[in-house]
């Protein structure tokens, strides 16, 4: 019963972390790094989805490395805390944006469609 209630633990939280419009997927992870969502933490790592509203965290000597849907590639650097505020694109979009917060550290952005 232990390892059914730690696997409930464990996977309940992933699984909450699928249910909003993904407009990014983290591809690379290096080091201590994290994603707020909704007020609650959680470990980064590739393949999750990230939504306009989620804060993501790389610790020291850390990186993380993000591809958005238009083909936006970001890159954090160490002690950086980053924001995906608003994001609206589509290929048939003729007015895109997007709005995004450094609260701290350094990124590198290699711009999409």
């Amino acid at each position: 019963m232990k390892y059914i209630a730690f696997f409930l633990l464990v996977t309940l939280p992933i699984g909450l972390l699928a249910q909003g419009q993904r407009v990014a997927t983290i591809e690379r992870s290096q080091g201590f790094t994290a994603l707020q969502r909704d007020g609650n933490w959680y470990l980064a790592s590739p393949g999750i989805a990230l939504e306009v509203g989620d804060k993501v965290y790389a610790g020291d000597t850390a990186r993380l490395q993000f591809g958005f849907i238009d083909g936006t590639t970001t890159t954090l650097g160490e002690f950086s805390d980053f924001s995906i505020d608003d994001f609206q694109w589509s290929e048939e979009s003729t007015n895109p944006s997007a709005l995004f917060t450094l609260y701290s550290g350094v990124f590198r952005t290699v711009t999409g469609k």
